[in-house]
C-alpha cells in the first residue's frame, strides 16, 4: 500500500494492519517531514483519543487527513502509533 498527495510519496508498507476497515501504517513506513500535527482530536469508545496530521507538500495543505491511536485499548494494540489516511490517498 502506498499514500500519495500532490504527487509525493508520504508511506508506503507491505505490512500495514487494518482494523474496521481502516488501513494503519507502521511508522517506519510514513515520511514525517510531511506531516504536521494538528489542534483537533476526536474520540472513539475503543480505541481512545486519536492523535491528527494534516499533510503539507509545498503550498498544498490535506488537513487532518492522518490519524493515530497512541494510547489505544488493550483490545486493538495492534494498531497503536500507526496512522491512518484519508480513504482517497490510499494506492495499492
Amino acid at each position: 500500500m502506498k499514500v500519495v498527495y500532490q504527487e509525493v510519496l508520504i508511506a508506503e508498507s507491505d505490512q500495514t494492519v487494518e482494523d474496521c476497515g481502516v488501513i494503519y501504517f507502521p511508522p517506519s513506513s510514513v515520511k514525517f517531514e510531511y506531516l504536521v500535527e494538528s489542534d483537533f482530536r476526536s474520540s472513539c469508545l475503543f480505541k481512545n483519543t486519536a492523535t491528527y496530521y494534516h499533510i503539507k507538500v509545498g503550498e498544498h495543505e490535506f488537513k487532518n487527513a492522518v490519524w493515530s491511536y497512541k494510547d489505544p485499548d488493550p483490545e486493538v494494540e495492534k494498531i497503536k502509533g500507526c496512522l491512518a489516511f484519508a480513504d482517497e490517498l490510499l494506492k495499492s
